[in-house]
């Protein structure tokens, strides 16, 4: 069986009542100690472990959504098992650790050294890692310049203004990463960044930059989570609900139906209305202190720090999340439901929100005001749950539109403004 239909097999044994551990978090089978960077990709779940200690652990990857690890670790030694980062490139995978960069062409069976270009050994730990069509961009914590491979890592070039060790986006050909004060953008790989800091504070604290359609959301220790729907041009704090120490937001994960907050002190806080309002989601957890998050459907994934009481990789289906926030009872919405999108009037981008509650086929379409349609921005089979899609008019003109939802025996219109 291939794994990405075994997760959804095994979800579905889930939501069909043969697993009794429903609506919480249940932890994996992931080795416990801390974990640095996680990535999600069509077959795979990878996790890099490893401190400056001595419990250097190396990557591991899972095919069965969590269920099973299996060791990435054949030939690397020392400082190479602190795992940090990962760049999947072509059918291989390149592997960022404290001693450099290190590639596999079978999911870590073998590994070659990728490091001509770089610092000496000593100074050669990674922080991150992005991927750019062919190029890979990496960071390094003893440099001031980040690195650009355009050969699968053969040969290595600097860059200048290397962001730090936070993340990196790839987000419309665009890198974003942030740090200690800003949040900074780069349009050619590396070569220069640009501080896109609007609205936030002069000291940010940034953990993590993500996107979700077209809006960003950064994170920051301290300062909880900010958004901006213009690409950085002007940030907003999105906070209601995370106060005191829930505001140390260590790392940040969303698709269009819910965000979610993994907290330094406080654990998983849950958004359905595109980070507005936030509510606690630790249903299950034993530990509170979380390192990473990532989303792949049909689950969420929450890698939680040893020193928070109980570490390890953890899993929550996406469809428990449906009403979390608040911290009242889960479950599926009891109504289908369309809401106005927001902003209204927009120009040229807005949100628009519905619920599902029974899985079928879904239909969500623009239509001017003669009836002819626009676009289609849903057409699929829904899982029960709580939606966030992004319409973007640029090409429209003025006016009014229609917009309207089919999902089952439900039907409902609603008018959208555009003002340009």
């Amino acid at each position: 069986m291939k794994p990405i239909f075994r997760c959804l097999f095994l979800a579905f044994l889930t939501q069909s009542g043969m697993n009794t551990l429903q609506s919480q978090w249940v932890r994996t089978n992931a080795p416990i100690a801390r974990v640095n960077r996680m990535l999600l990709d069509s077959t795979s779940i990878y996790a890099g472990y490893g401190d400056n200690g001595t419990s250097l652990l190396g990557a591991y990857r899972s095919t069965d959504c969590g269920l099973t690890w299996i060791s990435m670790n054949n030939g690397l030694t020392g400082g190479q098992l602190l795992a940090t980062d990962f760049a999947r490139i072509d059918s291989g995978i390149m592997l960022g650790t404290g001693q450099g960069v290190w590639f596999s062409s079978n999911e870590g069976q073998s590994w070659f050294p990728r490091n001509v270009g770089l610092p000496p050994v000593s100074f050669r730990n990674v922080r991150a890692m992005a991927v750019i069509g062919s190029d890979v961009y990496i960071t390094i914590d003893t440099s001031p310049g980040g690195f650009l491979t355009t050969n699968r890592g053969l040969s290595w070039v600097t860059r200048s203004g290397s962001p730090g060790e936070s993340p990196i986006l790839v987000h419309n050909s665009a890198m974003y990463t942030t740090g200690y004060v800003e949040v900074r953008k780069s349009t050619n790989i590396g070569t220069s960044w640009t501080s896109i800091s609007g609205g936030l504070p002069s000291i940010l604290y940034g953990t993590q930059v993500i996107a979700v359609n077209e809006t960003l959301y950064v994170s920051s220790n301290e300062g909880g989570v900010y958004r901006s729907t213009n690409d950085g041009g002007e940030w907003t704090a999105v906070n209601n609900g995370l106060t005191g120490t829930a505001l140390y937001v260590m790392s940040i994960a969303g698709n269009p139906s819910l965000l979610l907050a993994g907290t330094n002190f406080d654990g998983v806080f849950l958004s359905i209305d595109h980070g507005i309002t936030w509510g606690v989601a630790n249903q299950g957890l034993t530990s509170t202190w979380i390192r990473w998050l990532a989303i792949r459907p049909p689950y969420a994934f929450a890698a939680t720090d040893p020193s928070g009481g109980s570490g390890g990789i953890w899993r929550r289906l996406l469809t428990d999340f449906v009403t979390s926030a608040g911290g009242g009872t889960e479950a599926v919405p009891l109504t289908f439901s369309l809401d106005q999108n927001y902003p209204n009037p927009f120009n040229p981008k807005t949100e628009i929100r519905f619920s599902i509650q029974q899985t079928g086929l879904t239909s969500l379409k623009v239509y001017d005001l003669l009836g002819s349609e626009v676009t289609t921005l849903v057409e699929e089979v829904k899982w029960p749950g709580v939606y966030s899609v992004s319409f973007d008019a640029m090409g429209l003109s003025t006016g009014v539109y229609l917009y309207r939802l089919k999902a089952g025996p439900f039907s409902s219109t609603k008018k959208l403004i555009l003002l340009k």
